[in-house]
């Protein structure tokens, strides 16, 4: 608990946060703002517009934040202050990952309550879109679970590979969008950020999953659970060895 505690205290001085937070946010202000001019009319098309860009700036998020916060180790030059002085090197990347998982829910759960908001406005009380936004509630968090365990394991591969905020951030980009660039494809379910992306609108619109509901379904829970596993075993392996000099 002390090192989640620590973790927590670091985040007070680490600015970045605000402008990962902004990144999960923005889906929703660019799409309200659609909202406000006339483009989208009800809370549905709303929600699918907000989901497309969510599916891609998120994961660009979680990954900036997981990365970051293994480099800041490096950053800081505290990696070896803490292995100088018996800290279990498991113990520390494992607050780390309870500490990303927690702020990534938190920004999810921010944008979902921001979201319902921007819903209810749409409609002078409300009736309209609550039926909308309770339906698309499950799929939205069963999206944004899977989104933070895949992208902190690929946040903290970068960032244990590279062990620099500039390639951490640039590759969170690039994989943002790579999450979704065949994000209509009949097989993307063997990609993780495809697939929650078709769990979310599937629970709004059933005919937006697959043909095949049930092995697409099964096919992409294990590439989901395949990636994570591989991305946390490779980072946690790369970690934990350190360099010759950190041995």
């Amino acid at each position: 608990m002390r090192l989640v505690f620590n973790e927590i205290c670091k985040l007070k001085r680490d600015n970045s946060l605000i402008f990962i937070l902004a990144l999960t946010l923005l889906p929703i202000i660019t799409g309200a703002a659609g909202a406000f001019i006339g483009e989208r009319k009800s809370a549905s098309d709303l929600i699918f517009f907000v989901n497309n860009q969510f599916a891609i700036f998120f994961p660009m998020a979680v990954v900036m934040l997981a990365g970051s916060k293994v480099c800041q180790e490096w950053r800081d030059g505290t990696y070896l202050t803490w292995v100088t002085h018996g800290i279990p090197r498991t113990k520390l990347l494992a607050s780390k990952a309870i500490v990303c998982a927690g702020v990534s829910a938190f920004m999810a759960l921010t944008a979902l309550a921001l979201l319902t908001f921007v819903c209810l406005i749409l409609s002078a009380e409300g009736t309209e879109s609550f039926p909308v936004i309770a339906a698309f509630v499950p799929g939205f968090a069963a999206e944004s679970l899977s989104i933070i365990i895949t992208s902190t394991a690929m946040g903290f591969l970068i960032g244990v590979l590279s062990r620099n905020q500039l390639i951490v951030s640039a590759a969170a980009v690039v994989y943002g969008f790579a999450s979704c660039l065949f994000i209509g494809a009949d097989w993307s379910f063997i990609i993780p950020g495809s697939f929650a992306y078709r769990i979310a609108t599937s629970s709004l619109d059933p005919l937006t999953y697959y043909s095949s509901p049930l092995t697409a379904t099964f096919i992409g829970v294990f590439a989901t659970a395949t990636s994570v596993t591989v991305f946390a075993t490779v980072a946690a392996a790369i970690f934990l060895k350190g360099r010759k000099i950190e041995r």
